[in-house]
């Protein structure tokens, strides 16, 4: 990579960290937190669907305003009776809007998902496209109350060996602790 190419990205990289700081203080901020619920495998053929319980532990910050980035750590369930054990760790553009006390939100983003065969320990990877809609209520001023539906594409798909990738819905109730 060139000097000046080098330039470029240190200097969009300065503008990026400073413009956080253009915003006042209360826009600003970082949570980590905690899900859990239940996620839901759309199975091809129909009427088949399964259900797993699912969670998730995620670190957020929101820099511009209403616009963070959020990086979550997901355990999405057990199928196939156990045999399927789905994990995933993905990063999500954050969109929130303030409504009265609460603040309704969306995300898109990626997840790096692993499913691992338990019996044989093979594993199967991918990267796919997240996308989610939730609400957060305020407990106190640091606490968050937070309900989330979140979709996983195309789990599972694996061009080697022909394997259809099937998409999981995941909804889960958790809190949040703002820093």
């Amino acid at each position: 990579m060139g000097i000046s190419v080098k330039l470029k990205w240190i200097a969009l990289l300065g503008l990026l960290i400073t413009l956080p700081l253009q915003t006042s203080a209360r826009e600003l901020g970082g949570y980590v937190g905690l899900g859990m619920g239940f996620s839901v495998l759309d199975e091809v053929s129909p009427n088949t669907d399964t259900a797993s319980s699912a969670s998730k532990i995620y670190l957020g910050v929101r820099m511009f305003g209403p616009l963070g980035i959020e990086v979550g750590f997901y355990d999405l369930g057990n199928f196939n009776d156990g045999d399927d054990d789905v994990t995933g760790t993905g990063i999500t553009a954050v969109g929130s809007l303030m409504a009265m006390n609460a603040t309704l939100f969306a995300k898109a983003g990626v997840i790096d998902w692993g499913v691992e065969d338990v019996p044989s320990g093979a594993e199967i990877n991918g990267t796919d496209l997240t996308y989610a809609i939730g609400i957060e209520l305020p407990i106190s001023q640091r606490v968050m109350f937070r309900t989330e539906w979140e979709v996983f594409q195309n789990i599972g798909e694996d061009s080697g060996s022909g394997a259809v990738g099937q998409d999981i819905n995941m909804l889960n109730f958790g809190v949040n602790m703002n820093f």
